[in-house]
């Protein structure tokens, strides 16, 4: 069974579950992309207040990634409900006229997206290639759908490292309850007590530590400061490209 070392301790496990944005994928090059082009999709071009306002209403106000708001933390369903809500309450748009749009306006948003926009965290493609070759198995829990996770792996050349993928529309609570983990877990076929996490929240890491998970570890590459993730973390790393140097 494969192991890593994580400070004096030793921890031995099978498998590690990641989270997807801001450990695997560059998070505010894509996300902030996504969500300004869901607002200008909407008919609130960038420079208006109707975009300003709901790109914050969202979790990205003034050009930044809020680590508490909904663009880490909410489902897609969720972000459309809060979309929906702003059309209504904003411009009286009635619910089901304003559930079609933001629906439309969501799924275009992904289409035009800079392909620059998308970009791997540094170094992860070699990192995840050395932890398969030690024993690793690796999944991934995010609160990203499953389908649009799996097409950034293929698009990032990921795919062929991640095993299992569990999202966040395939649950009836969001992260830190556990259910997400259990789902990853249950697609690899290890027990939650046998796999490590490693996020960039600490909704990630409570996840991890709620399902019983073997150990946590942050990463900085992402929303969250050293801080923030202490008070759940066993280890906090720079990135993903720092973890095969502790595998023993």
């Amino acid at each position: 069974m494969p192991s890593l070392r994580l400070g004096d301790r030793v921890v031995s496990a099978e498998a590690i579950v990641f989270d997807k944005d801001g450990v695997l994928e560059e998070f505010q090059s894509f996300w902030g992309a996504v969500t300004e082009l869901r607002a200008e999709g909407l008919g609130f071009p960038p420079g208006g207040e109707d975009h300003a306002e709901l790109c914050a209403l969202l979790g990205y106000p003034a050009g930044r990634v809020d680590p508490d708001g909904p663009l880490v933390l909410a489902t897609a369903a969720e972000s459309a409900v809060l979309a929906t809500g702003y059309l209504y309450r904003k411009h009286g748009v009635a619910w089901p006229e304003g559930r079609s749009r933001v629906a439309r306006a969501f799924a275009e948003a992904f289409a035009r997206v800079p392909p620059a926009a998308l970009r791997a965290c540094p170094d992860v493609l070699p990192a995840l290639a050395a932890l398969r070759a030690a024993g690793w198995r690796l999944g991934v829990a995010t609160t990203d759908s499953v389908g649009h996770a799996r097409e950034t792996f293929r698009a990032l050349g990921l795919d062929a490292y991640i095993e299992a993928v569990a999202g966040g529309d395939e649950v009836a609570r969001g992260k830190p309850d556990p259910e997400m983990y259990h789902r990853a877990c249950e697609r690899l076929g290890v027990r939650p007590e046998a796999t490590v996490v490693v996020g960039d929240g600490i909704n990630d890491l409570l996840m991890g530590r709620n399902a019983g998970c073997a150990a946590t570890i942050g990463v900085l590459s992402g929303v969250s400061d050293r801080a923030a993730l202490e008070p759940a973390a066993d280890c906090i790393l720079g990135g993903v490209r720092e973890l095969p140097a502790l595998a023993t």
